[in-house]
């Protein structure tokens, strides 16, 4: 399972040596001064931080296949640059800092000629270092390229000429649009040379660069936005420096035009905007996916989130999107800001029918995945910040049944838990499993998921082609999904002698199923009706969604906004859509 806190420990780790051998490199010990300028640029530079943008730059490298170590010198250069904008950003003539990251700024340790130097030192050094580059085995041509487009992102058309842009704006008024661009300059440009310059030293495509590159735009900007917040609502014992300084300065930030919470819709919608430009990317760009952004809002201010909406179920084909003020949690309870919730055949038959254990009006949807804002008394496994999903009913199912390699399933609907089986069941390494269900579209994104086999149910022959399966002994196990009791006789049917029946679709209120006993006892069969699930199937469900151990977000093929559920359901109700990622 990726772990991206031990990640992004282990990569600032390899990063802070990395940095302090270059910086070592640099020092001229014939000149008498050296002493005292190199120990002032160590001391901004191997100040410790986040390191964000020297581990963009290897993630991106990373993503693409390409070899760590030749990113490096583009990873010690961006970071060499970013602290050269802090060294000068704390200077009295600019920001006027007292601390940074925890300490007191340079200038107030050197004074601000040494400090200034130090900063020209660590711009002008940057790309030295990085035109080293080609010792690590990357083109020349692409060194120049990188250090034309880093160049270009300190400079004038980018994080300088937005530093200017924001000086004179103090104390003036700006919209969105005009906050967007500043900020493109001042704080997203060295976002956007880091990623493309570490995905250009990892040999990426044009297509790929392209890609990334909306991806660091949308992310600049979303750290952009977050730093507001924090700059609001955080603490200087949290931030390592001080907080308030923007309004004290009449700068504009998001959380002035905006607000606190359109601010945060904002973050996360721009954290969206950078997830869906990786679509393309398999999972090496797993360290460039993980949330982070409004995590560390959350962590840092839980009281941030201080109203919301939730989708009610009302009655029968009547949701109702309603405000509501979320509660303190309770001892032993968790209050979780909900990112992504995922559609289910659960769902789409509680939308039309209602559902025999909830009482409506009731919130609507299950499965989610999201960040822990408070927890209550007694919690000790959780904290504000944490990631949580839930999502493992299909385990629990694949618990029950226990299918073996050797065996022969055939799964009875070709929905998303008939699709979601069939990749749990490959990804265990079972021989055969069959998709049987009803659509052309269906059925072809089950064979292009890995079914071995899809058989049109409504086919004339389609019993006699499930007989034949398993050297025509049939199906030692199958698994049926439609919740129908048509599709309930028809397991019951098709299943060998000896075999297993998993009922996993729920039928509506009030059905029978009438059972041959003679049959179920002289066959020898076993018939199981899994529902909820354990503690253990969530902790496996979860490995196996962030281990990759089965291409579940292939079964994800919509993504929709809260505002638009109704739509949500019309376009199962038609079969056009497997899930839906509804965003709230």
């Amino acid at each position: 399972m990726f772990d991206l806190n031990h990640y992004l420990k282990e990569r600032a780790q390899v990063v802070e040596l990395a940095l302090a051998n270059s910086v070592d490199s640099l020092v001229d010990t014939s000149a008498s001064a050296a002493g005292r300028l190199t120990e002032a640029m160590r001391y901004s530079l191997l100040a410790g931080g986040k390191r964000l943008r020297p581990i963009l730059a290897l993630a991106s490298c990373e993503a693409v296949g390409g070899n760590l170590a030749a990113a490096m010198d583009l990873a010690c250069a961006v970071e060499m640059i970013h602290t050269y904008s802090l060294i000068h950003d704390d200077l009295p003539c600019m920001d006027d800092d007292d601390f940074r990251r925890g300490r007191p700024t340079n200038h107030k340790v050197y004074g601000v000629a040494v400090a200034t130097l130090a900063g020209d030192a660590l711009l002008t050094d940057a790309f030295k270092v990085l035109a080293r580059a080609t010792g690590a085995g990357v083109a020349a041509a692409v060194v120049l390229e990188t250090i034309e487009e880093l160049a270009g992102a300190a400079g004038t058309a980018g994080m300088v000429g937005g530093q200017v842009i924001d000086l004179l704006g103090e104390g003036k008024s700006k919209t969105l649009e005009q906050l967007e661009e500043l900020h493109g300059k001042k704080t997203g440009a060295l976002f956007l040379a880091s990623v493309r310059g570490g995905a250009r030293m990892g040999g990426a495509s044009r297509l790929q660069i392209e890609s990334l590159d909306a991806y660091a735009r949308a992310l600049g900007l979303a750290f952009q936005v977050v730093d507001d917040l924090l700059d609001v609502q955080g603490t200087t014992e949290q931030l390592g420096k001080r907080t308030q300084k923007d309004s004290e300065r009449g700068k504009a930030t998001y959380p002035a035009i905006l607000g606190i919470e359109r601010s945060l819709d904002l973050a996360r919608e721009l954290e969206r905007r950078a997830h869906r430009a990786l679509a393309t990317f398999d999972e090496r760009a797993i360290a460039l996916r993980l949330r982070r952004g409004a995590q560390t809002v959350s962590a840092a201010a839980p009281n941030m989130t201080t109203h919301s909406r939730q989708a009610m179920l009302v009655e029968p084909g009547r949701i109702e999107l309603r405000d509501f003020t979320p509660p303190r949690p309770g001892p032993g309870e968790l209050l979780i800001a909900v990112r992504c919730a995922l559609s289910c055949g659960t769902d789409l038959k509680t939308f039309r029918r209602g559902h025999p254990l909830w009482k409506l009006p009731i919130a609507f949807g299950h499965e989610f995945s999201g960040v822990v804002v408070e927890a209550g008394a007694g919690v000790t496994r959780f904290k504000a910040g944490d990631e949580v999903m839930a999502a493992p009913c299909v385990v629990h199912a694949s618990e029950m049944a226990r299918p073996e390699k050797s065996e022969t399933v055939a799964i009875i609907g070709a929905g998303a838990f008939g699709l979601l089986h069939m990749l749990l069941l490959k990804a265990m390494g079972v021989r055969e499993v069959v998709v049987v269900g009803r659509g052309a579209e269906r059925l072809k994104w089950a064979a292009e998921m890995g079914a071995d086999r899809v058989i049109d149910a409504r086919s004339s022959d389609a019993a006699d082609q499930i007989a034949k399966l398993n050297s025509g002994f049939g199906p030692d196990l199958v698994i049926e999904c439609t919740g129908q009791v048509e599709g309930w006789n028809d397991a019951l049917a098709r299943v060998r002698r000896g075999g297993r029946v998993v009922f996993f679709g729920g039928c509506p209120p009030g059905t029978e199923l009438r059972i041959d006993t003679r049959r179920m006892h002289y066959d020898n069969l076993t018939l199981i009706a899994p529902f909820h699930f354990r503690p253990r199937d969530v902790r496996r469900a979860y490995d196996l969604l962030a281990g990759r151990a089965l291409n579940a977000g292939a079964i994800v093929n919509a993504r929709m906004r809260l505002d638009d559920l109704a739509e949500v359901f019309s376009m199962l109700e038609r079969g056009a859509a497997l899930k839906c990622a509804v965003i709230p």
